[in-house]
């Protein structure tokens, strides 16, 4: 499984980090543009979901700690209740985790 997440980043190349960020960006800022349309619903489910493929793909590829996980997930959670701790979770990721 490693491996082959660490052909997928590696095939993306410099992409790989624009691809999460942007990903990133529309799970956070859709709700707030186009969710009381169905269709800006169903966007931001699919964003939602491709985030999260993207997120157990490079945590993969970049061998993170079982601990780290745990704590980015509890993280989230927290994000989900306050968006700024979602943010502040995935530049944490960011800065930290994925040197």
């Amino acid at each position: 499984m490693r491996t082959f997440c660490m052909n997928i980043v590696e095939a993306a190349g410099g992409l790989w980090s624009y691809v999460g960020w942007g990903l990133f960006l529309l799970v956070l800022l859709l709700p707030y543009v186009a969710f009381s349309t169905s269709a800006g619903l169903t966007l931001w489910l699919l964003s939602a979901l491709l985030l999260i493929i993207w997120w157990i793909t490079d945590v993969t590829s970049q061998m993170v700690p079982w601990w780290m996980i745990l704590a980015g997930l509890v993280l989230i959670g927290l994000g989900l209740i306050q968006r700024i701790l979602l943010i502040a979770c995935w530049v944490i990721y960011w800065t930290k985790v994925r040197e």
